[in-house]
């Protein structure tokens, strides 16, 4: 992939690294935290259904608990996952995701007893959990997508430092040879500070006579432009 495609990938992911955050609408993580959204919402009737079931003399929530735990899995491929029997009837559960509890069993008869998600924090919260030494391989989907953004960035981030190490190394070799008129060049390439950004000297562009080739003053030396292809 190209620098533009790398920077494309992160943002499918996880949003736009360049605008300094991730979390972009529309994104991979973004879907991840919708799916998380709806499954705490289903939990969130799931708790009151069965506090209302267990009020029912002879009623039994068997299905109710059969779908609880079925969730409960599916948050589990989203990311680290933990809950307990805690609220006002047996079978009603608080959750935990990333460590962070997002469903709150004892207020299980209240609307907003559950937390609504972004995909900011689901970023924040697995960088927390990882940072807290949270096992990675725990971290399901969610840590996917997340370790995948974080490769890519860090690939795109080789990709700008070896540009401009080769920029430089370029540039000095070029500086010390000369042109047709026997004069020392100048820079080769242009400052950049992007992979995607680097470019020859316009000067040069224009006018090829400026090339430094010869590794001396004299005439039909190309000693240095076979250094500088040697690089």
């Amino acid at each position: 992939r190209t620098r533009d495609g790398l920077v494309a990938l992160q943002k499918e992911l996880a949003g736009d690294p360049e605008a300094g955050a991730v979390a972009g609408s529309g994104t991979r993580l973004a879907a991840a935290a919708d799916e998380a959204n709806r499954i705490l919402s289903e939990l969130v009737t799931l708790n009151r259904e069965i506090v209302r079931v267990r009020s029912m003399e002879g009623a039994s929530p068997n299905d109710l608990l059969d779908r609880r735990d079925l969730l409960l899995d599916r948050l589990g491929a989203l990311g680290p996952v933990s809950w307990e029997e805690d609220g006002p009837a047996a079978g009603v559960v608080s959750v935990d995701f990333f460590g962070v509890r997002v469903l709150d069993g004892t207020r299980a008869l209240e609307e907003d007893s559950a937390l609504t998600l972004d995909a900011a924090w689901l970023e924040e919260n697995y960088r927390a959990w990882v940072a807290g030494g949270g096992a990675a391989e725990q971290t399901g989907r969610v840590g996917g997508l997340l370790a995948a953004y974080d490769t890519v960035g860090r690939t795109v981030a080789s990709l700008d430092e070896l540009a401009a190490a080769l920029a430089g190394a370029v540039n000095d070799l070029h500086r010390q040879g000369y042109t047709l008129a026997g004069t020392t060049g100048g820079d080769f390439f242009a400052a950049a500070a992007r992979a995607d950004e680097l470019a020859v000297v316009p000067e040069l562009s224009a006018d090829p006579s400026l090339v430094a080739a010869a590794a001396t003053p004299s005439p039909g030396d190309g000693e240095q432009a076979r250094a500088i292809a040697g690089l």
